[in-house]
């Protein structure tokens, strides 16, 4: 299991628990998505930071990927 992997898991299982919005397909919004139009969803501050701290995450997930490929 890759590290995305694992991090996609987490968002799954949190976006469950917080019946947090889909898109009309079936699957969860991305949490940037879901963030960046919180005024149009009824989120509590908690998810939005939460939503906040996974971006970050998810951020230096991709840029130590990247970096590694570079070697």
């Amino acid at each position: 299991m890759t590290q995305h992997d694992l991090l996609r898991e987490i968002y799954n299982d949190f976006c469950l628990k917080n019946d947090m919005p889909k898109h009309k397909g079936g699957g969860y919004l991305s949490a940037g998505d879901i963030k960046f139009v919180s005024a149009k969803y009824s989120i509590t501050k908690h998810q939005k930071d939460w939503l906040q701290a996974y971006i970050i995450l998810w951020t230096n997930v991709e840029e130590k990927s990247y970096m590694e490929s570079l070697v």
